[in-house]
């Protein structure tokens, strides 16, 4: 099909499954839903790399993004510094 269809209640595991799945059968793919779903996903393509097409969340992907580079960076240079 061309549609993955999710209930309306349900966890970040559940999201992350089925953008996954979304990933394997389309590559890029647009998400429909709240703007709490929407915004799950956001944070999940930011952190799987899963490329969303959706225009309205592009700036929010960037962000989360960028932040969890930052993070990321943060937390290395941390666990370098705790093994000296």
């Amino acid at each position: 099909g061309s549609s993955i269809v999710l209930p309306t209640s349900i966890d970040s595991d559940t999201v992350l499954a089925a953008l996954q799945l979304a990933a394997q059968k389309w590559g890029q793919f647009t998400v429909n839903g709240s703007q709490e779903y929407k915004s799950t996903c956001a944070l999940l393509a930011a952190t799987h790399g899963f490329k969303i097409l959706n225009p309205e969340l592009q700036n929010e992907i960037s962000i989360k993004r960028d932040f969890l580079n930052k993070l990321n960076k943060s937390s290395n240079n941390f666990a370098k510094i705790k093994q000296v």
